[in-house]
């Protein structure tokens, strides 16, 4: 891997102040040797019913975190599978598994009534069963999960020996993680950028790095704009979809044909087969989709223009059409290649984090002071290090 020294620069309206702009490095060489151990990883965790998976992700992350460099200093990963693999049999054995028994219990009258009388009508004491046998267990587990995933990436990414750290309550991003999915579902997703800044906000809030946390302010501002854009398109593209459907049907051909000496009338659409309406129904797809990428812009620049390090912030300029290309192909690399071009896809992000995320101010770097680790409180007793990322 190779890597000049970036040291602090000067960018936009920060240089032109005298403000020092310091620069993420990524380093995208290698491309063979990754994707070559990323097969391997697929094919041990195949042979091994993936229980080497774990493994496969420390190896994924020791890859990955030394090309990311800032002010010529890599990052580093200090994780093991073996860390990981302990915290999942906990989860699975002492949550997971009685989770499954107490969900077939909620779920054991909806199949019973919809197997027996072809109904899912709920009376309300099946409803309140369902929602607390089902629902809130499965959304609690999961934002846990979550939780304790991102702390434990947090805890074991190291830069020039200082380590961050994540406290807060999982139990507590829990109870936020109910609430934000109950409104975002009630109000048919109007509510999701109120839900995902104060999910991604909790988080923040309780991070650190060395001794010096980070400030996060919770603010919804020019978020919503480009999200209800988005939102208003879904059943816009559903109208036109279904108009172009209509206009299909109502020029309809009949063709007879003869199949074993009998004569059988064929409709088709002469239209359905012109190429022009096949790239039109493909480019209507890709239009909400555009949007929403729109909307993922505005959001990681609101997170960053509300994130503070010290005296230094985060700016992030990445912009829709951006987003869009970088998502687009990477999901074709991914579908094309069947998955064993995926490190591509890593390389491809990392790459444009590194050229659209600057840190503007004075890090006062020599006052970093590293804060003191227990190794056992990277779990949580019961639920261990649940990485499920």
């Amino acid at each position: 891997m190779t890597f000049e020294s970036s040291g602090a620069g000067s960018i936009g309206t920060a240089g032109e102040r005298g403000i020092p702009a310091h620069r993420l490095e990524f380093d995208t060489t290698g491309k063979g040797w990754l994707i070559g151990m990323h097969i391997s990883n697929v094919f041990l965790s195949v042979v091994t019913l993936m229980i080497y998976r774990f493994w496969a992700i420390t190896n994924v992350r020791l890859a990955l975190w030394p090309r990311m460099r800032f002010n010529g200093s890599p990052f580093e990963y200090t994780g093991t599978g073996i860390e990981i693999f302990i915290g999942f049999l906990k989860v699975f054995f002492l949550i997971l598994l009685p989770y499954s028994f107490f969900a077939e219990w909620a779920l054991d009258t909806v199949v019973v009534k919809w197997a027996l009388f072809g109904t899912s009508s709920l009376n309300l004491i099946e409803l309140v069963r369902l929602i607390l046998g089902v629902y809130i267990p499965l959304i609690c587990f999961y934002s846990i999960g979550s939780y304790l995933a991102f702390r434990y990436r947090v805890n074991r990414t190291q830069w020039r020996g200082i380590r961050g750290s994540v406290n807060g309550s999982p139990i507590r991003y829990a109870g936020k993680a109910i609430i934000a999915y109950t409104c975002t579902a009630l109000s048919l997703g109007l509510a999701k950028p109120w839900a995902d800044i104060n999910l991604l906000g909790y988080k923040l809030q309780n991070a650190s790095f060395g001794q010096r946390a980070l400030g996060f302010r919770v603010s919804t501002n020019g978020l919503w704009k480009p999200y209800l854009t988005f939102w208003f398109s879904i059943p816009a593209y559903v109208i036109v979809t279904f108009a172009l459907a209509y206009i299909l049907d109502d020029n309809l051909i009949t063709q007879t044909q003869h199949v074993n000496g009998n004569s059988i009338s064929v409709k088709y659409s002469a239209k359905s087969q012109d190429p022009l309406v096949v790239i039109l129904s493909m480019l209507l797809i890709l239009v909400p989709f555009l949007l929403y990428m729109n909307y993922r812009a505005r959001f990681w620049q609101n997170i960053a223009s509300n994130t503070q390090f010290g005296a230094a912030k985060p700016v992030f300029n990445a912009e829709a059409p951006e987003f869009f290309k970088l998502v687009l192909v990477n999901y074709l690399i991914t579908i094309l290649s069947l998955g064993l071009l995926l490190p591509l896809t890593w390389l491809r992000k990392g790459e444009f984090m590194a050229r659209h995320l600057v840190i503007v101010g004075e890090l006062a770097e020599e006052r970093l002071v590293q804060a003191e680790f227990d190794e056992q409180s990277t779990g949580e007793g019961l639920l261990g290090d649940f990485d499920i990322a």
